[in-house]
C-alpha cells in the first residue's frame, strides 16, 4: 500500500506522457474507424467468411474504443478537481469548433467542393455544435461543465451506494437496445456518465488494482478477447440468421466489454515513466484532429470522392485503400491541426475570456 500512495504521489507532482501518447494512438484509432464508415457507402459489410470484411468490422470499433479512452482521461483528471468549473474553457472548445468548421467551410467554396449545398447545410457549418455535426464535441462540454456536479454527487456516496448507481448506470443503458432496438451506444452522454463513475469507483476504491501492471494487463487482455468474441459472434450468427445482424442489444453489450479493457490499458499507460514535449504538444491537438477530420463537409464529400477516385482504379485493394484513407486523415488533420493551435487559439481563448466576462458584468 506504501508503494501505491509512492506512485500516487509521484504522478500527482509530474505529469508523464503515457497517457497523451495512448490520446494519440486513440485519435489515430477514431480515423481509421470514421474511414471504415464512409467506406459502407461502397463495400458490402453483409455478415460474411471474408477476412477483410471481418477486419474492417472490427476497425468500425476503432471510433468507439478511441472515445472511450479520451472520456477515461478526462474523467480520471477532472474527478477530485478542487478548482472551479472554468466556462470559458466550455466556450472556448465550442469556438474552435466553429471556426473551423465555418474555415473549411469556405475553403470548400473556395475549390468549387460546395455547389450543392442547402442553406440548411451552409447554415450547420456555421452552427456546428448546435446541430452536432461533430457529436463529440457538445456532449463533451456539457460533460466537462457538469463534473463538479457529479463530484460532489460522488462524493457523498459510500461504496455500496456508488456500485449500485454504476449498475443503475448499465441498466438505463441496455433499456434503449434491449425494449426499442434503439442504441445510443456507450459514446453517448449517458455512456460518459457510466465511465465517469467507473473511473470515480476506481479511484476511490481500487488502489490495489489502479497501481498493479499484473491485474491490468490480465483484464485488458481477458476482455478483449470477450470483445473479439462478440464481434465475430455477432457476424457468424448471422450469416444464418440474418435478423440478428439488425440487433443492437449485442452490439451494446459488445461495446461495454471495451470499457474493462481500454481502463486497463489507461492504468498501463499511466504507469509508463518518461517525458515528451512533443507527444504532449500533440496530444493538446488531438481535438482539433477530431473536428477537422469529422468534419461534415469532408464526412460526405470530400471522402467519398476519394473512394470513387480509387474504387474506380482498383476495387480489389479496398482495405489498403480505407487503410490509407485513414493514416492520411491522421496526418493531414494533424498538421492543420498544429497550425491551428499555433496561429488561431489563442485567440478563441481571448474571445472566450472577453466574452464570460462581459456576461458576468451584466
Amino acid at each position: 500500500m506504501e508503494k501505491i500512495e509512492n506512485q500516487k504521489e509521484i504522478q500527482t507532482k509530474e505529469r508523464f506522457s503515457g497517457i497523451d501518447l495512448l490520446k494519440i494512438i486513440a485519435i489515430f484509432l477514431i480515423c481509421i474507424s470514421h474511414a471504415v464508415q464512409t467506406s459502407e457507402m461502397f463495400v458490402d459489410f453483409s455478415p460474411t467468411y471474408n477476412f477483410n470484411i471481418i477486419l474492417l468490422k472490427i476497425f468500425k470499433y476503432f471510433g468507439c474504443i478511441g472515445n472511450i479512452i479520451f472520456i477515461i482521461a478526462s474523467s480520471y483528471f477532472l474527478f477530485d478537481r478542487k478548482s472551479k468549473v472554468k466556462v470559458e474553457k466550455g466556450l472556448q472548445i465550442l469556438l474552435n469548433s466553429t471556426v473551423i468548421s465555418v474555415a473549411i467551410f469556405f475553403v470548400f467554396i473556395i475549390t468549387g467542393g460546395a455547389k450543392t449545398l442547402t442553406p440548411i447545410d451552409i447554415l450547420r457549418q456555421f452552427l456546428p455544435d448546435l446541430f452536432f455535426n461533430v457529436w463529440f464535441v457538445p456532449h463533451y462540454v456539457i460533460f466537462y461543465l457538469c463534473h463538479n456536479f457529479l463530484n460532489n454527487l460522488i462524493n457523498n456516496m459510500d461504496k455500496k451506494q456508488h456500485l449500485t448507481f454504476i449498475f443503475l448506470l448499465i441498466l438505463f443503458y441496455f433499456i434503449p437496445g434491449g425494449i426499442l432496438n434503439f442504441q445510443i451506444g456507450i459514446s453517448s452522454f449517458l455512456g460518459f456518465l457510466l465511465i465517469y463513475f467507473v473511473v470515480a469507483y476506481m479511484k476511490r476504491f481500487c488502489k490495489d488494482f489502479e497501481y498493479s501492471k499484473k491485474n491490468n494487463l490480465i483484464v485488458f487482455f481477458i476482455f478483449l478477447f470477450v470483445f473479439l468474441l462478440f464481434v465475430l459472434l455477432k457476424n457468424f450468427i448471422s450469416i444464418y440468421h440474418p435478423s440478428f445482424n439488425e440487433s443492437v442489444i449485442f452490439d451494446d453489450l459488445t461495446a461495454i466489454f471495451l470499457l474493462p479493457a481500454l481502463l486497463a490499458i489507461f492504468n498501463l499507460f499511466k504507469m509508463l515513466k518518461f517525458k515528451n514535449q512533443v507527444i504532449n504538444y500533440l496530444a493538446n491537438c488531438s481535438l482539433f484532429v477530431y473536428c477537422i477530420h469529422e468534419n461534415i463537409l469532408i464526412r460526405t464529400i470530400l471522402r467519398p470522392k476519394y473512394y470513387q477516385l480509387c474504387f474506380s482504379k482498383s476495387y480489389d485493394l479496398y482495405l489498403l485503400w480505407i487503410i490509407l484513407c485513414g493514416i492520411a486523415m491522421f496526418i493531414i488533420s494533424y498538421i492543420l491541426a498544429i497550425l491551428y493551435k499555433k496561429y488561431l487559439n489563442k485567440y478563441t481563448k481571448i474571445i472566450s475570456i472577453k466574452l464570460i466576462n462581459l456576461i458576468q458584468k451584466n
